[in-house]
């Protein structure tokens, strides 16, 4: 038996579609500028320069425990809807 979806139910669930990905996009995004920023911080011979790009890689995980917060609650309201 096919089940038919209204078209108003099909763009809610592509708008949510988009938003996961959107999510996902910027979790990925936030991450790598944090191990980026941690492994300049291991090359450089600068303390100054070294702490600056610690406090970077810091100030990129505390976004990236942000966006995965933001993604868990897509998802699960995906998953409820």
């Amino acid at each position: 038996m096919t089940t038919i979806v209204p078209t108003v139910h099909r763009i809610e669930i592509a708008m949510l579609a988009d938003k996961l990905i959107e999510q996902a996009n910027q979790l990925a995004e936030a991450y790598a500028t944090a191990e980026t920023c941690r492994a300049m911080a291991r090359l450089t011979g600068n303390d100054t320069e070294r702490a600056n790009l610690n406090a970077r890689a810091d100030f990129w995980d505390a976004t990236v425990c942000d966006q995965h917060a933001k993604l868990n609650f897509f998802f699960n309201y995906s998953v409820t809807t």
